[in-house]
């Protein structure tokens, strides 16, 4: 008999692994993650939904609890999904953290135009400004993207 594992994740369906075992899916409900497993009932020739776990959905790790209730494939699967899930996070974090810079950077400059907000600052504050937009500088020129020299650059 040959199962598929599906793993649904924001209503989206992607068959991750062809295996020989109990079919595992896997939610999101709320602040929690819900792992079910479907199980062929012969007495009704149908599969049944039968839960194998619910944790905070904050936990990028399989808890004991959870996995103790589950077969070793499942764990497996599991982690697998917890995995490429946190993964996506850093990502959209990652891509949040480049887009959202111009707009920090804007906000920055509309502060140094602020007494009351200059009077919180020290020395080091702007020591460390500094450091960061040198390495961000060379970050981006060693990623292969040269400064533009256009008439809107000072």
């Amino acid at each position: 008999m040959l199962t598929v594992v599906i793993i649904v994740c924001d209503n989206n369906h992607t068959v991750v692994n062809n295996r020989e075992d109990n079919i595992m899916q896997i939610k999101e409900r709320g602040s929690k993650v819900v792992f079910m497993r479907f199980e062929y009932n012969p007495d009704k020739k149908r599969t049944e939904n039968k839960p194998a776990g619910t944790q905070d959905k904050h936990l990028h790790v399989l808890s004991d609890e959870v996995a103790a209730g589950m077969t070793e494939a499942e764990r497996e699967e599991a982690q697998a999904w917890l995995d490429a899930r946190k993964h996506e996070q850093n990502v959209r974090m990652s891509k949040y953290s480049i887009t959202s810079l111009p707009r920090s950077m804007t906000e920055a400059i509309k502060a140094l135009n602020d007494p009351h907000a200059m009077e919180q600052l020290k020395p080091a504050d702007f020591d460390a400004i500094y450091h960061a937009w040198a390495e961000l500088a060379d970050a981006m020129r060693n990623a292969g993207h040269k400064r533009p020299r256009s008439k809107s650059m000072k």
